[in-house]
């Protein structure tokens, strides 16, 4: 059987057509079975470095810790209460809010109240809230130690009182305030904590409005005592 050139060049490029198709299609298969190769090393051998390595979350926990406080404000000693709520992660790191407030509304101490001529007494009142940080150091020990800080605002007054008329009043003057610890803490149980320790309250802000004191008189030491309720090391499942 004889063909044309014609017929036969026509078949070479048909030929070639089809050839080329298939290369393509493997040419692609090749390249994307490559590319996803290169991806899956790219990831299983990521050895990013980063200034701070952020383990994974395997053990997540909430607790609310009421507290009793017995520090030292305006050069004299008083009671304070307060309260905490915290977000536990890995049985360790702790991030919450916490508040603390004097307890005692007749608390006159001798700094706010000196002028030997006058008969009106004052109270002084105090509370202040932030960000609470806590590490906690080997968790699974019955006893171990925490180290907290607080950080946040507060708000003071001197307050007049006298002849049964007492009782909390505006609290205009704000400070800041830092008050980093440490504690001892007991596993009571597995849903109750007990700690107590020691901490220093460093303020800074403007001064009393109404008796010129200075902002770093809410500055002190404290000694406190509390309850940790909650659940602290809770499994994180992850899905496979």
């Amino acid at each position: 059987m004889k063909f044309s050139i014609h017929e036969t060049l026509f078949g070479l490029s048909q030929f070639k057509k089809i050839t080329s198709k298939i290369m393509s299609k493997k040419s692609f298969l090749i390249i994307v079975i490559i590319l996803g190769f290169t991806a899956k090393n790219s990831f299983s051998q990521d050895n990013t470095k980063v200034l701070f390595n952020v383990p994974k979350v395997k053990q997540f926990g909430f607790y609310i810790a009421p507290e009793y406080q017995y520090g030292q404000i305006s050069n004299e000693y008083t009671s304070f209460r307060g309260i905490s709520a915290m977000v536990v992660l890995n049985n360790r790191l702790g991030m919450g809010i916490a508040t603390q407030t004097i307890s005692s509304q007749t608390f006159a101490p001798a700094s706010i109240n000196s002028d030997p001529l006058s008969s009106t007494i004052y109270s002084l009142q105090s509370r202040f809230t932030g960000l609470k940080f806590e590490y906690i150091l080997k968790p699974a020990k019955l006893l171990h130690i925490t180290f907290p800080l607080l950080i946040g605002t507060g708000n003071a007054a001197a307050v007049r009182f006298g002849g049964g008329g007492k009782g909390r009043g505006p609290m205009p003057n704000a400070y800041f305030v830092v008050q980093p610890g440490v504690q001892v803490e007991l596993n009571l149980i597995n849903y109750i904590k007990l700690y107590t320790g020691i901490n220093y309250r460093l303020s800074k802000g403007n001064n009393i409005i109404n008796l010129d004191l200075p902002g770093n008189t809410l500055q002190g030491l404290s000694f406190n005592i509390g309850t940790k309720i909650g659940v602290f090391d809770r499994a994180v499942k992850r899905g496979k």
